[in-house]
């Protein structure tokens, strides 16, 4: 009779993005809707920049809307981790793309 190989609970990891879903500030400006990235793995965004697309790696993440009260959402503020090595360039295609849209925007206005 052989002797049964026990199991080992590995624990589960902390939610280190929980904290970015939950913020107030203190003039009312506040995470109304919360969204956890869904499935697992890495998953890729496509974003446009002044270079064309580029993609960003997520490993997790939340969607959270911000909104001051009685008014409509004012921002959408994307929680992330980055596929390990990637967050440079990670980093660095979000910048991009903001100020991609800063450029478009200010272009629009002329």
């Amino acid at each position: 009779m052989s002797t049964p190989i026990p199991t080992i609970a590995i624990p589960d990891q902390p939610d280190v993005l929980k904290p970015y879903t939950t913020c107030k500030f203190s003039n009312g400006l506040a995470a109304v809707s919360v969204d956890r990235l869904p499935g697992s793995g890495t998953r890729y965004r496509s974003v446009d920049t002044a270079q064309g697309v580029k993609r960003i790696s997520m490993t997790d993440g939340y969607r959270v809307l911000l909104s001051f009260p009685l008014t409509d959402y004012f921002a959408n503020l994307k929680v992330e981790t980055s596929e390990p090595g990637r967050y440079a360039d990670d980093k660095q295609a979000s910048i991009q793309e903001m100020e991609y849209i800063i450029e478009k925007a200010i272009a629009n206005c002329i």
